[in-house]
This record gives C-alpha cells, structure tokens and sequence, in this order.
C-alpha cells in the first residue's frame, strides 16, 4: 500500500523526518477528497523529490532580484569535500553579508527560507563569549537537509558551475579562520602566488567578510614588505658603487692574471667534457650490455619453458615462462608468445597443503567447497579459492577413509579406518548420528534419488542405510574380500555396482529383498576403483598393477543392456555368473588401456561422459584424462608426490579437485585457458559474429539460416532471428544494440527489430550473395559489399539505395571490407588483388594498393584511420599506410586470412587464418607475440573480431560455432591473470643452476623480481537478472511454443494450461523454484492474465526461455 511505500522510502533515507514532513504535506495538499492516492505520491516525486520540489515552487514565486540573493545565500551554505561531493555547513549570521546588497534584504530573504511554509533553511543558536566576557547569542544558519542537496537540479546546477571557487573558496576560509583565531598574525597572511590565486578569485567570487578582510591584509602585508625591500635596494646601490671605486685599482692585475687562468680553465673543460662524454658512452654500452644479457636469459628460459610443456611437465614450464618475463623490463617477443602458451595451458591452478595424508575428496553444490577426509580424524571443508578450511567436522577419532554427500549438500556421511560411520548436517558440521561397522570403510554412495546410501569395508560387508535419518536397513552379502569400491546407477536408485579384492564386479538390485544380487563378473585382478558413465552404459574398472607387469590396467564395460536384460530376467540364484549366459557384446570388454605405472587407486567421469581421469598409485602419482570415444590418453597432469587417492570433476567438466597421500589437494584447469566459452546451438557449418557496443551480447549468422543474439556472460541464446533462406555470411549490430543486419547467400540484407526478432525491411540490394556489410556511424545506413562486384551504400530507416561506388557492372567479388572508425573512409578488397580507399562522403575512389598478387580475404583500417591491414589468400599480410607506403609485411600463417582486427592502441594486430590460428602480432617489431589453434575436430576460422579493450577475441567458425578467448595483450596483464589463476612453483636450488638464474644463498632461493600486477577487468554482468515483478519475454527456437503449467513439472501434459508463443510477455510473480533440475517462475500472462508456471531456461539447448524486457532497452 501507500503507507508501505513511503516507509520503504524512508528508511532508504538519512535523516528521514524533515523528508518525511515535505512528502506528506505535498501529499495532503494533492489529496483527492479525504484520500491520498499513490497518483499523488508520484506527482511530488516521493520522499527524494518533495523537498526538491518544494524548494523549486518557493524560487519561482520570487523575482529576479530575490531568486539571486537566494542563490548566493546557498552557495555561502555549502562546502566541497575531498571527493568532491557537496555538502551543508553552518555559518553565522554575520557571514551572510553581500557586497551590493542591503542587510535589510538579506534579512528578509533569511526570513523566507527559514519560514514555517518554507524550512528551506533551519537555524540555531550558540552562547559565545565575547572579548568583554558578557555572553552574546550567535545565530547559525544552515540548509534544511542533505536532500536539498541532492535532489533539487537547479541548486546542483549552480554547485556544478561554481565548484572550482567553491572549493578553493572553503580553502581561503579556513585559512582565514586560522588566521583570525591567532590573532591576526601576519605569519598567517597569503604569499606569493597564493595571494595572486586570491586576488583574482576575490574579483568574481561572493567572499564573506572574514575572507575579503584577509585578502585585504594579505595584499597589504605584500606592499609593505615591497616597500622595504626597495629602501634596501637602495642602500645595497650605495655600497655598491663605493666597493666598485676600490676595485677599479686592482683591475690591472686581475686581468693579467684573468688571462692565465681562463687559458687553464678552457683546458680543464675540455679535459672534462671529453671524460663526461666517454662516462656516458660507458653507461650506455654497459647498459645496452645488460639488457642483452638479460633478453639472452629471458629466451633461454623461455626456450626451456617450451620445451618443459612438451614434456609434461606444466608447473616447471610455468615457473619457467614466469622467470622469463621477470628477468628483463622489455620482454622479448618470444618471451611473450611462450608465457601465454605455458599458463594458458592445462595445469595446476591452486596447491592446497592439508596437515594429514588425503583419503577422499568430494565437491559440494556449487564448486566453490570441498569435503576432505584425511588421516588423523580429519574431515574439512575446505574454501577451493582461498585453501581456508570453513568448517571442522570433529567426531572421528582416526584417519577419515571414505566421504559421502547426497545431491541437495545437506548431510554428510563419513567414514573411518575403525568402521565409525556418522552422519553429520553439512551446514553446521552437527553430528546427526554416530553407527559403526566391521572393518576400515573403504566406499561410501548415495543412491540417485538420497533415499539410500551404502557403506563398504575391507571386511567384505556392505550395509544400506536409510538417506534421510541414516537408520539400517540391510546387509548385502557376497564379496568375500575387502570392497574396494561402491556407486550406485545415475538413473535406477535401486543398481548398486560394487568391486573388490576377490576379483569381482558386482551388480545389486535393491528393489529385490531375497535375491538383491543381479551378477558377479570375475575380473583378471583386484579392482581398486570403479565409475559408471552419467548416461549409465557403461562401467570403467581399475585394476591392481600386477608384479609381472609394467603398467596397471583400466577396463570400460558395457552396462546398459547388460542392466536391462538382467533387470528383466533376474538370475535364479544369488550371486550367479550370468556371463555366460549373455551374448558376447554384452560380456565384452569395449576398452583396456595402461597408462599408470603403479595401482589405478580412484576413476572419474567428466559430467558429460566424453571423459575419464584417472589417479595412479605411490609409484606413479599421476593424473591422466582420456578421451572416452577415442579411448586415448589426452592429457596427463603431474604434480603430486605420492598415491593419488581421490579425484573429482567439477559440474562443468573443466577441472579437477585431487587429494593425494603427499599431504595436499590441488585444484587442476582441464581445458586451456584462453577458451572463455564457445556458443555451439546453430546446426550447420559455417558461423559469423560480431560483439554489442557494450559486448554484454554477441550476434551469430550461420550456414543454418538463422541468426542468434547470446548472453556473453551465461552462454544463453537471447533471441532468434529467421527470415532468411540460406547461409548467412555477415551480421552487424547498431551502437543501440536495437538494431541488427545480416546478409547472405540469398542475396539479401534484413535489418531486424533485435527487442522482437522480426524483419523491420529485407531488401534486395543486387550485389549478388552478399559478403560483407557494416552499419555506418549513427547506424542510419549501412554498407554492403557482394559476389557480384556490387558496393552500395544504403538507408536503414527508407530502405533505399543512397549511393553506388565504381563500377556496378564490375563482376570481380568483394569478399573484404573494413570501415574507418569516423566513417569516412571504406576499404574494399577481393579477386581483382587489389584494395580500393573510397570516400565515404561522395563515393569517389581515393586510392588503390596492390596485394602483391594474392586474393584479398580481409581488411582493417587502424583506430587513428592511417593504416590499413591486407590479408591475402596465400596467407600474407600487408601493413599499408593510407598514403600508399608499404610499412610491413607480416609471415607466419599458410593458409587464406580470413579476418583482422587492430588493438585499440594500434600498436598489435589480430589475425585469423583458414590454417585454424589466431596470432597477434606486435607491429613495432613485426614478431608474433601470441597464437591460439583451433585445432579440434577439423574446424577452422570464418570471422574474428577484437573487443574494444583488446582483451577478447570473438570467432565465428566453420564447426556451426562461435568462441570467446582470453587475448590479455600485455605481458603485465598475462603475468597478473598466472598470479591469479595457476600455481607457479618455487624452482629448486638444482634447477637454479641448470636454467642459469641467479644461485641459492645458504639454501635460499632469491626472491623474484618484485612484480606489481595491474588491475584485470571483471567479467561483464549477466543481463539476465530476473526479479519479482519484472517484465519478461517468452523466447522460443523456431516458432516453438512455450508451455504454462498448473505445476512446476515436466513429468506430465495433463498440468499444460496453454502454449505461450514466441515474444509473449508475462510479469513474474514469484521465483525461482528448482524442480526436475529445472529453474521456474511463476508468472501472470499480459494478454489475458493467467497464471501459471514457465521454464526459465533450458540449458541443454542454451536457450533462455525468460528475458527480461530490460536486455532490449
């Protein structure tokens, strides 16, 4: 209601009771009848405004003459902060005098503003003694409320164009205070060019009294300081022309000896010259010398940082590059390019050292915490950014062997070396309950639903608890030996698979309380660890390493129609081989590889079952990720010391958390680091894009038709763009972001309606298949280039052709064209092997610039509008300047350049080539300084586009996606980003000696070089932010509907109250709620008000179903 508006305004106020009583006397006075209406409170502008309002109808109600009084009054009652922000202050009656201006109509305006009616002013009282120690009352004056400050515009206004002289004008008083409070001590008087600074700001400035009276003294204390120095002057004159008659009679003799000792100095000064010179040119070789020797260090250390990567070993590589950077202030381009390569490569992110040997690790929802079971009774968990444990779990007297958590992270359930078993509340670390079972626990699962949990030992004995209160529900019999491992079916709650010392694989069927074992499988050794793939067809085991082999083995079996047939015709006595019965597809092993050289002690698939890792035991200690469909090893990670006991993915799939017997945890990055996030929903070959202005949204074209507008910062599809009707080849978004062009093999350019997604024109603009287009600046027109030769520039709003450039019947295909940031110079290149310059104003050709024989691919004019960039089809690139002077050639790429892009300084240039690179090249010294490869799956690079900082690449690619990469062009900028996110080892004395750096004192590495890192931008914000009441738009693919249900749930049709179509809007009336691993908001439909519940978004399809109308806006 009214009243609960108010007060939410009012505690967002300081000092709310004077607002507070300007709002409700406007709102009384606007009341309709005997009621206050919310239409009221808004026409007064709410508690913020009432008082600024109010003020403004006081001003206006007085002339000129007053309005200005009223000005220099509140102007006198402000100071300006450090910060610069304005606020009131207090001053005494007396202060408020004006030169030109009555007391008496001082007086009367003072009268106004402090007024029942008014209180724009408030006053106080103060007994001050006076000289004759009677007391006196002095009366303060001061601004009603900080709020008048704020919100009244035309009081900002007038603080805005007097803020120099009021800050210095605070300045002077104060100086003027101190002056008058010692007693008008001339120590206290303006000098200098403080007193000329003072005598110009008294000329316009409104002074008090206090200030123009010590302006005044000041200036006098100078005149008579002046007229003193000039009485001593002239006796200096005096004295001086009677020495001058004495020293005549010496000159003779001086002069004679005059000549002597100017012969003696000459000599000496170019004795001295000439040895200042040759100090100099000693200084400079010896300073040329060093910075040789230090960039010589910084290559080799480089060289050997490369070398380190190819070898495996990732820290020693990163400590390496690091050392290379740091050794000299100047890094060499090659110094540059192997920093990046190094930290931007799978590795070590964090090193966590715990106080016991780890036995298990598990992450919680979210990824930001880890569960640690260690020996010694200890169970942590553990802050994975910072290594700070956050919560002690105190109960286990001896070492934790075994961690389970269920799925919401609400209960815990360890176990330890003497069978102890309790379940804890993972909030507050509180015991919930304490069991115990026979034997070292080895395994602990919960089921996929948290009904069930289970609890292994070396003993043989499997126990199933109750998920919820943790109570005993039954005993599993079967191993005959220590269980080694125990998980549970992604899918069916009740499949338990379990694997031990007695060479067997072994499958449960809960649901089944007489025979629950489905089979046992003999294995070829002890399986030590298992895991079952996301999808739940298949199994990996690992194995024992035998003593009569080199390696340990893992083996993948197949297991979803195994499950089914066994589900479907149980065995008919317990624990019975079915192998035998089974059709060999179903029994075989579809993939045994050995990678460790020691015991395989802990498994884990990726979330998306496209990968295994692997965790090897004291002799091996290495961690290894395979490639599930190709069954090869992709990536081993080393860095622990000893068995490697636990291992996790986190949710995203890109990084590990391990825990090994060296006392440690660490935190592993998986994929390289420059890939920020690919866009991967169009379905076709062949993607383009482009960044917003504010690069919060990318646009994508694609080979499928259709384009899409996506959230940088989720990866969600925003909008969906159909209209065309084949491949699109080029896109552009306006300065707005509310508008978009495409253009393709259909031959047409379609500006659309981004807030919609529906064509606001298509036209036919007979270039042929369009190649390129561009809006201008102001995004009133656009220009597009084609197949044909064609080259026009076009209206948006009219959609007519407002120019041609050369020759339209030219048959020769554009297929570059780059736009100068001003707008008015257009480059044009493709078959003829050649760049066209055009004014953009009148269409005339300014210039033409070989490509030295090669088609032109792409095109970039330089920010400063003098340099333009050429790649061709054999993969060279031209540095032009636009006067038509060859600055550069730049050689390196072997296949078409497809794309340029210039770093916001000019100083680097971006390309990208059909060889699947990206390499920056700095142009000072023409070496390449970084080079990110595609390199996966055959894809290659159609466009590239550099974000406004230079710190981000955009690339469309012919794999039907689009990438973001981390670009961070400077070597500080890459060094802050290595400090941040990968652990950099200390390189041992030995290693000190072997790279050539300086050596150990007593043991003791020297410390690295001191290193300052700057400041690396955050990510931008999600523009995803929905709240209640919010205005949303329902987002669909391809015309699809979007249902409304009676209940958060997919599970059945019977909830569906209608289909809501693409760009419906709804208002949100309360969420989000998770159900079936989905968000949901419960909002009212605009057109006809239902109610119901919406999908927020389905991230399997990268599609945000609920947008907020302020993405559009």
């Amino acid at each position: 209601g009214l009243v609960e508006r108010i007060l939410e305004d009012v505690r967002r106020q300081p000092g709310s009771l004077p607002l507070l009583q300007y709002a409700l006397k406007g709102l009384y006075e606007r009341r309709s009848g005997r009621t206050l209406t919310h239409a009221a409170y808004d026409a007064i502008g709410g508690v913020e405004q009432a008082l600024a309002k109010h003020a403004e109808s006081v001003y206006i109600a007085l002339n000129a003459a007053q309005q200005d009084i009223v000005r220099r009054v509140l102007l006198r009652l402000v100071e300006i902060g450090d910060t610069g922000e304005a606020t009131r202050r207090r001053v005494q009656r007396e202060d408020l005098s004006f030169q030109g201006v009555a007391p008496q109509t001082v007086q009367e305006i003072l009268d106004l503003m402090t007024a029942a009616d008014s209180r724009l002013l408030i006053t106080s009282r103060e007994i001050k003694a006076s000289d004759d120690t009677r007391t006196a009352p002095v009366t303060y004056f001061e601004v009603s409320h900080e709020a008048l400050i704020r919100e009244w515009e035309r009081f900002k206004t007038w603080i805005a164009d007097n803020l120099e002289d009021l800050r210095y004008g605070g300045e002077l008083l104060k100086a003027a205070a101190d002056w008058n409070q010692g007693g008008r001590d001339s120590a206290y008087l303006l000098t200098g060019n403080r007193l000329l600074r003072a005598e110009l700001w008294v000329q316009n400035a409104d002074a008090n009294p206090l200030q123009r009276e010590f302006i005044s003294a000041s200036i006098a204390a100078r005149a008579t300081r002046d007229a003193e120095r000039e009485q001593q002057a002239e006796r200096e004159l005096t004295l001086q022309k009677q020495a001058a008659a004495r020293l005549r009679g010496f000159v003779a003799v001086l002069i004679v000896g005059l000549i002597v000792a100017v012969g003696l100095a000459v000599f000496a000064l170019n004795e001295s010259q000439r040895a200042e010179a040759n100090a100099r040119a000693a200084a400079e070789n010896a300073r040329v010398a060093e910075l040789n020797e230090a960039e010589a260090r910084s290559f080799g250390l480089s060289a050997s940082g490369e070398r380190a990567l190819l070898d495996g070993e990732n820290e020693l590589a990163v400590a390496l590059a690091v050392e290379a950077a740091l050794v000299t202030e100047n890094p060499p381009p090659q110094t540059r390019l192997t920093l990046s390569n190094v930290v931007y490569a799978p590795g070590t992110r964090r090193v966590l050292p715990q106080s016991t040997s780890v036995n298990a690790v598990l992450l919680l929802p979210g990824d930001d915490f880890a569960l640690v079971g260690a020996d010694g009774g200890a169970l942590v968990k553990v802050d994975l950014a910072t290594g700070d444990p956050v919560l002690t779990f105190t109960g286990h007297p001896r070492d934790v062997t075994a961690v389970g958590v269920n799925r919401a992270g609400t209960l815990v359930v360890s176990g330890s070396v003497d069978g102890k078993i309790i379940l804890w509340d993972a909030v507050t670390g509180a015991i919930i309950r304490s069991v115990a079972q026979k034997g070292r626990i080895t395994a602990i699962a919960f089921n996929a639903d948290d009904s069930t949990f289970v609890t292994a030992s070396n003993s043989g004995s499997l126990f199933v608890w109750d998920g919820t209160t943790g109570a005993f529900q039954r005993s599993l019999v079967g191993h005959l030996e220590s269980i080694t491992s125990a998980l549970f079916h992604p899918a069916n709650p009740a499949v338990l698979l379990t694997a031990g010392n007695d060479d067997t694989i072994r499958l449960w069927d809960l649901t089944n309380s007489e025979t629950p074992a489905l089979a046992r499988f003999v294995t070829e050794g002890d399986v030590l660890s298992l895991a079952i793939s996301p999808d739940g067809q298949a199994v990996v085991a690992g194995f024992r390493r035998l003593p009569s082999a080199s390696v340990a083995v893992m083996r993948l079996y197949s297991l979803d129609t195994l499950l089914e047939t066994l589900l479907v015709t149980p065995p008919s006595v317990p624990g019975d081989t079915r192998t035998s019965q089974l059709p060999p597809a179903l029994d075989g092993v579809l993939f045994e590889a050995g990678g460790h050289s020691d015991d395989v002690l802990t498994l884990a698939f990726s979330p998306d079952g496209t990968q295994l890792v692997s965790g090897g035991g004291r002799d091996d200690s290495s961690i290894i990720v395979w490639d599930v469909a190709t069954r090869q090893a992709v990536l081993a990670l080393n860095g622990h010391t000893f068995e490697v006991r636990s291992v996790v993915f986190n949710a995203a799939g890109t990084g590990l958390v391990s825990g090994a017997s060296d006392a440690t945890m660490r935190v592993w990055d998986l994929n390289r680091a420059e890939i920020i996030r690919d866009f991967t929903e169009h379905t076709e070959r062949g993607v383009t894009a482009v960044f917003s202005a504010d690069e919060r949204t990318i646009l994508t074209g694609g080979a499928d038709t259709t384009l899409r507008l996506w959230d940088v910062a989720t990866g969600l599809t925003l909008q969906e763009f159909i209209g065309h009707t084949d491949r699109v080849f080029s896109v552009d978004l306006s300065a707005d972001g509310m508008q978009a062009l495409s253009g393709g093999e259909d031959g047409s350019v379609i500006v659309w309606d981004v807030a919609s997604g529906e064509p606001r024109l298509s036209i036919a603009v007979d270039v042929g298949e369009v190649n390129k287009l561009r809006f201008t600046p102001g995004d009133l027109q656009f220009v597009v280039a084609g197949s044909s030769g064609g080259l026009a520039l076009w209206d948006t709003v009219s959609g007519q052709r407002v120019r041609s450039f050369g020759n339209v019947a030219n048959s020769v295909a554009i297929n570059a064209l780059a736009l100068s940031t001003d707008g008015t110079l257009l480059a044009t290149g493709g078959a003829e092997q050649r760049v066209s310059l055009w004014e953009m104003e009148t269409g005339t050709l300014r210039r033409q610039l070989e490509s030295a024989g090669t088609n032109v691919r792409a095109l970039a004019i330089s920010p400063d509008g003098t340099q333009i960039a050429v790649g061709g089809q054999n993969g060279s690139i031209l540095v032009w300047s636009v006067d038509g002077e060859l600055l550069d050639t730049l050689n390196g790429h072997d296949r078409a350049v497809v794309g340029l892009a210039f770093a916001p300084d000019g100083e680097a240039l971006l390309s990208g080539a059909l060889d699947a690179t990206l390499r920056l090249w700095d142009l000072a010294s023409g070496f390449e300084v970084r080079r990110y490869d595609l390199g996966d799956q055959g894809a290659n690079l159609q466009s590239v586009t550099l974000s406004a900082a230079g710190d981000i690449i955009l690339s469309g690619q012919t794999d039907s996606s689009a990438r973001l990469w981390r670009l961070l062009p400077t070597v500080d900028e890459l060094l802050a980003w290595t400090f941040k996110n990968r652990y950099i080892t200390a390189l041992t004395c030995d290693q000190r000696v072997q790279f050539r750096l300086d050596p150990c004192v007593d043991g003791i590495a020297p410390e690295r070089p001191a290193f300052t890192p700057p400041p690396i931008p955050s990510p931008q914000p999600s523009l995803l932010y929905l709240q209640t009441g919010a205005i949303a738009a329902i987002n669909s693919l391809a015309g699809d509907n979007i249902r409304l249900r009676v209940t958060p749930s997919i599970v059945s049709d019977e909830n569906i109250l209608q289909n809501l179509a693409d760009g419906t809007r709804v208002t949100l009336l309360e969420g989000p709620v998770m159900a079936e691993g989905l968000m949901w908001w419960r909002v009212r439909v605009d057109v006809d008000a239902s109610e119901g519940y919406v999908v927020e978004q389905l991230p399997d399809e990268s599609l945000q179903i609920l947008v907020p109308l302020a993405v559009f806006e």
